[in-house]
């Protein structure tokens, strides 16, 4: 089945996302952030999130510019993202209900952040 390439994208802004959740997680555990700290932190690590993920996108869209699989407008490729972007935490919430619990709270973090926009 033919789907697009944004979905692909959405994954790695995904894993982004992932990344910088579970980096503030393990560096509390191991007491390198403390717990009054880790909100400052949090607000670095979305920064962070932010800035790689647009970077890797801009990056994606110059690079497949003449491409015919992509949408031509920059709200319809938003959209598009979105979309993906919330189907893929969907489907990694119901992964982490199933086998890691212990990780559930970050693709319902992410959930609310995506339902606030």
């Amino acid at each position: 089945m033919k789907r697009s390439p944004l979905r692909d994208v959405a994954g790695m802004l995904q894993s982004f996302n992932y990344a910088v959740t579970l980096g503030l997680r393990n560096e509390v555990e191991s007491g390198m952030i403390r717990p009054e700290n880790l909100s400052e932190m949090q607000q670095w690590g979305n920064v962070w999130d932010r800035w790689v993920g647009l970077t890797f996108v801009k990056s994606y869209l110059a690079t497949a510019a003449d491409a015919n699989f992509l949408p031509k407008s920059i709200p319809e490729i938003q959209v598009l993202l979105d979309a993906y972007i919330l189907e893929k935490t969907v489907s990694e919430l119901v992964y982490e209900l199933n086998y890691r619990l212990d990780w559930v709270e970050i693709p319902l973090e992410r959930l609310l952040k995506l339902l606030e926009r």
